[in-house]
């Protein structure tokens, strides 16, 4: 309850202006650390930084600044790929996919701004003062498609254990929130309606319970039911980018490295023994009841 009132208390400050890099470790600090199974968050390198939270509450941060970019290709010859949409899927050679505002374990979140297309990345969002509105979070949809299918690519690549890649991805303003999940192995793309997260200074729980589930999506996650793999949650990705898919099969993070922090903390009760994702069944339609 004290994660409860210390959000909602954080969101609720109307009079306070909050700049982008601001709002950036308020969500990461009282939101989304409380909700995932590890506190630990990545903040793109390029915001001004902070060691406490700025909302006044002064809280210690439990994740670091660190390049978020994500690239498709080759790294040793800087011939890098990304994925940009406009009505169809293209793929661009010799540019990135782009700078994740904040990343929770391998999820990618963007912040939308009232300036949804100012300049980010690395070294560029200190000097940028972005005021944070209720913007509408359809300005940021290319993006978050984007950036959900290239994170599902990734997953399959560090995790081919898993039993599902409907992987999501989170789209955050002021005051809403939206998820999409790819399945980088059934080209399924589900997009949820915008969500309010906070309303009349209180938190939204249904809104909650879903962010919720997924940030913690390798635990509760089974993947897509039969009736989701036909064409109507069909993305039509792979038949874009043809002869280049197997350049997604190669999506790395900087420099290759994966994305860990290997500490004390867990969120819950403490660090499961091992961590183990969902069963896996043939015919998910035919799950018993518990």
């Amino acid at each position: 309850m004290n994660n409860v009132h210390s959000a909602e208390k954080a969101f609720a400050e109307e009079d306070r202006k909050l700049t982008e890099a601001e709002w950036a470790v308020v969500l990461a600090h009282h939101l989304f650390s409380k909700l995932s199974v590890s506190s630990y968050y990545l903040i793109d390198k390029g915001y001004s930084k902070y060691a406490r939270c700025p909302c006044g509450c002064d809280g210690i941060l439990t994740g670091d600044y660190g390049d978020t970019s994500i690239g498709i290709g080759d790294y040793s010859s800087n011939r890098i790929f990304y994925l940009e949409l406009s009505d169809t899927f293209t793929c661009c050679p010799e540019v990135w996919h782009g700078f994740v505002d904040l990343m929770m374990g391998m999820i990618g979140i963007n912040i939308a701004t009232i300036e949804p297309d100012s300049p980010g990345g690395s070294g560029n969002r200190s000097s940028i003062e972005v005021k944070i509105e209720n913007t509408d979070l359809k300005s940021n949809k290319e993006q978050m498609i984007a950036q959900s299918i290239v994170f599902s690519f990734l997953q399959q690549k560090l995790h081919p254990e898993f039993v599902t890649h409907l992987i999501p991805s989170i789209g955050i303003s002021k005051e809403m929130l939206v998820i999409y999940y790819y399945d980088c192995k059934n080209d399924v793309l589900i997009e949820s309606s915008q969500m309010p997260y906070i309303q009349d200074e209180k938190l939204c729980i249904p809104t909650i319970v879903a962010l919720w589930l997924a940030l913690n999506f390798n635990y509760f996650c089974s993947g897509i039911t039969k009736g989701m793999n036909n064409s109507s949650y069909k993305a039509g990705f792979f038949e874009q980018v043809d002869e280049k898919l197997n350049l997604y099969m190669n999506v790395n993070m900087p420099c290759g490295k994966h994305y860990s922090k290997e500490d004390n903390t867990w969120t819950w009760l403490g660090k499961p023994i091992e961590d183990e994702p969902a069963e896996k069944v043939k015919d998910i339609n035919k799950l018993e009841p518990w």
